[in-house]
């Protein structure tokens, strides 16, 4: 019973110590560098999607945005575009287009990012 008060202070003094404030700092940049460069990767990715359907429905647009309710809701150079009315199921590769958007926008809100912010940046990326 002896070694328990001193394994507390041991616990205790290592998580006060400056060792443990680096390794956790250390960590913490690590996980959000990942982030931001995952972050980045969707982004692209979500464009090059984008792109290819903005390409078929508006080919000589000059401004995008997208509708963070419904990611599927365009406003292209002012004209509102609903891609569920754009696309039908029988254009497949355009469809693929739009599943893969979906799918990229769900990583994107599991990693707890917001949506509106993350549209703006795809936006940057268009026309």
């Amino acid at each position: 019973m002896g070694k328990h008060p001193n394994n507390k202070n041991a616990l205790f003094d290592f998580f006060f110590s400056k060792k443990f404030e680096e390794q956790f700092e250390n960590a913490l940049d690590h996980v959000l560098n990942e982030q931001k460069d995952s972050l980045e990767s969707y982004i692209k990715e979500l464009a090059e999607h984008y792109t290819a359907v903005i390409n078929e429905i508006a080919p000589t647009c000059h401004k995008v945005t997208i509708d963070p309710e419904n990611i599927r809701m365009l406003r292209i150079d002012g004209k509102a575009y609903d891609l569920d009315f754009c696309i039908s199921h029988r254009q497949s590769e355009l469809y693929e287009h739009l599943s893969a958007i979906d799918a990229l926008f769900a990583d994107v809100l599991s990693m707890g990012i917001d949506l509106a912010t993350c549209c703006r940046k795809v936006e940057n990326h268009l026309c």
